[in-house]
């Protein structure tokens, strides 16, 4: 039989345990994380020189023009890291992001009373942060916040400020909201100590604390000029605000999905206001004021997540203690030390669909969706493009694996690109209307593109003046036609890595050979279990027969090697079985397609789907292949 000091030791232990794994399960989301790319190649120009890139060196669109690099000391440690091993990278991520959220649910469980309390609401902040905690310096600032949070009320925690600040500031511009934070802690602490005294007091220490924070901030390569660059995302009408991830969050009470999971963490936490007011008024003007701010921009989300946490901490507390005055034999140890095995259980099985090892930057970071086999070709080119047009998201990547070829645009947006730029980009890229003149413009001598995109059809229908130079089932580039013959692919690929088969792939399609290409995607697989677009080429080849079984097994082979990251594929399984005449199959798949990420829209599959149900109710169901 467990004695009671006996339980005072296990359950918190086993508590603790399940917090630990249940938020864990959360930190592995399957976002592409371009921006890290070209994180890694600056710290890398930083190790090298030993100076802090303060103009553009990486592009030739923006090449000498200022750059705002205001995360140099994450960049920095984040290369020292990469360079032990890359996924060294992803295990120190996974490491913070535990301590962020094991701090957090340690301010819930002091603000409430409750670890049962503090656990369950770690686990849902974590769930509706989980699209947005990707390997990117943000993750700093989530840090941050919560140690002010820890050790707000300490005697020591005004002089801890100003050191906080001066790392903060050089590593993340989430600094501006660090001093907004502490600012409106101090204007609580000194409205208290006015209350209480009858008059106007300031607390000394806590308002020279927050002056020295202010000024602190000044210590950094562009000195005080760095505060405009988290202010220009205040403007709604800068272009890049237009990102996905900067646009608000939609309604949704589904929890499978980012949206429906904050909706009912922001549920409980306006349940936790009136008890949370009575003990801590800041603790609620904050959770509110980053309410506000994850209901204007998803992106944050994780914010509002963990200064949430101890509101919605009080009010699972309440609940509790309502439970337990009706049904006393919940304070059993027994019963106690039961509850926390099960939590345990429960937390293992978050991690049913998530795969760590092997690989683990690659998965975090959906490695399978970036150009290397092109990278690789371009670089053993004689004379490489000196002007390439390049996705957007693939633009950090090249300057980390190719930085000797200037970028036309990347993951740095506005912090050194003008919105000229980026609507020459979108121009280009999409083909609009003028894109040739454009190209020329900018003296465009390469495009490294998907072969599904704009450009990359408009161009290859003009054949008299570019040549597709290399193509796989990820990436084309196209090359100006001079006249002279252009390196073989399959003789600089490395034989037999992924992207060799790749390569040999695309040139049987090309050529009209289906079952050449099969084989190919089927060894480029075999080299590279995690290349979900090889799977979805013989998807479409295995439509092309009618092979119903083999699409079935393809989509379950590759969920059970990459459960996270095969959005992309149900999609792919959809239009096949579309083509082949099956709608219930492809409406299934499309529904198994929703976006897990916040990076993507639904509103495209939203719109599939209906289609093919409105095709449903009119032809009957399923018609016969074509």
């Amino acid at each position: 039989m467990t004695r009671p000091n006996e339980t005072a030791i296990i359950v918190p232990l086993l508590a603790w345990t399940a917090i630990a794994i249940g938020v864990g399960a959360w930190f592995h989301p399957a976002v592409s994380g371009s921006d890290l790319w070209w994180h890694l190649a600056t710290g890398r120009e930083i190790a090298g020189s030993a100076g802090i890139p303060t103009v553009d060196s990486f592009s030739h669109t923006a090449s000498g023009a200022a750059w705002m690099n205001h995360e140099w000391l994450w960049q920095l440690g984040a290369w020292g890291t990469y360079r032990i091993h890359p996924d060294a990278l992803a295990y120190l991520n996974f490491a913070l992001l535990l301590a962020v959220f094991g701090i957090a649910a340690r301010v819930a469980e002091r603000a409430s009373g409750s670890l049962l309390a503090a656990g369950a609401v770690a686990w849902l902040a974590a769930a509706a942060s989980h699209g947005f905690l990707d390997v990117r310096p943000h993750v700093v600032s989530l840090l941050f916040v919560v140690v002010f949070l820890l050790t707000r009320e300490r005697r020591f925690a005004p002089w801890l400020w100003p050191p906080l600040f001066l790392v903060w500031v050089n590593l993340h511009s989430g600094f501006m909201f660090g001093i907004g934070m502490v600012g409106l802690f101090v204007l609580f602490r000194t409205f208290e100590a006015s209350r209480e005294a009858g008059r106007l007091v300031l607390p000394r220490a806590c308002w020279v604390g927050l002056v020295a924070s202010v000024l602190v901030i000044g210590l950094n390569p562009q000195g005080f000029e760095i505060v405009r660059f988290p202010l220009g995302y205040i403007d709604s009408d800068a272009r890049f605000r237009s990102f996905i991830e900067w646009l608000p969050p939609g309604f949704q009470l589904d929890p499978r999905g980012f949206e429906g999971r904050f909706f009912w963490l922001l549920v409980v936490t306006a349940f936790g206001v009136l008890p949370a007011i009575r003990r801590s008024p800041f603790l609620v003007a904050l959770a509110f004021v980053t309410a506000l701010m994850a209901l204007t921009s998803r992106r944050f989300i994780p914010l509002f997540a963990l200064t949430a946490m101890p509101v919605a901490a009080m009010a699972l507390a309440e609940g509790l203690e309502y439970v337990k005055r009706r049904f006393r034999r919940l304070d059993h140890p027994g019963v106690q030390v039961a509850t926390a095995l099960l939590a345990i259980a429960v937390a293992l099985g978050l991690w049913s669909q998530v795969r760590f090892y092997p690989n683990p930057l690659y998965r975090w970071t959906q490695g399978e969706l970036y150009p290397s086999g092109a990278l690789a070709y371009l670089k053993a080119l004689p004379n490489p493009p000196k002007h390439l047009l390049n996705l957007y998201s693939w633009g950090g990547f090249i300057m980390l694996h190719a930085p000797e070829i200037p970028v036309f645009i990347d993951g740095r947006a506005n912090t050194v690109y003008d919105e000229a730029t980026y609507e020459a980009y979108r121009r280009a890229y999409d083909a609009q209307a003028g894109y040739e003149q454009t190209l020329r413009e900018y003296e465009v001598d390469g495009i490294l593109a998907t072969p599904f995109d704009p450009i990359a059809k408009a161009l290859e229908n003009k054949p008299q003046e570019w040549e597709v130079a290399y193509v796989d089932a990820l990436s084309v580039l196209l090359l100006p036609r001079t006249g002279q013959p252009l390196p073989d692919p399959t003789k600089i690929l490395a034989p037999g890595s992924d992207s060799f088969w790749l390569v040999h792939a695309a040139q049987s399609q090309r050529r009209g050979d289906p079952a050449s290409a099969q084989r190919h995607f089927s060894r480029a697989i075999e080299a590279n279990p995690l290349l979900i677009p090889a799977y979805s080429q013989l998807l479409v080849i295995a439509g092309q027969r009618g092979e119903t079984e083999s699409i079935e097994r393809l989509t379950r082979d590759a969920q059970a090697r990459y459960p996270r990251a095969v959005n992309h594929l149900f999609e792919n399984a959809g239009r096949v079985y579309d083509s082949m005449g099956d709608l219930d199959r492809a409406i299934d798949s499309w529904k198994r397609a929703r976006p897990p990420s916040p990076f993507r829209t639904g509103t495209p599959i939203e719109i599939e789907i209906r289609r093919l149900q409105a095709r449903q109710r009119g032809e009957g169901g399923r018609t016969a292949f074509p």
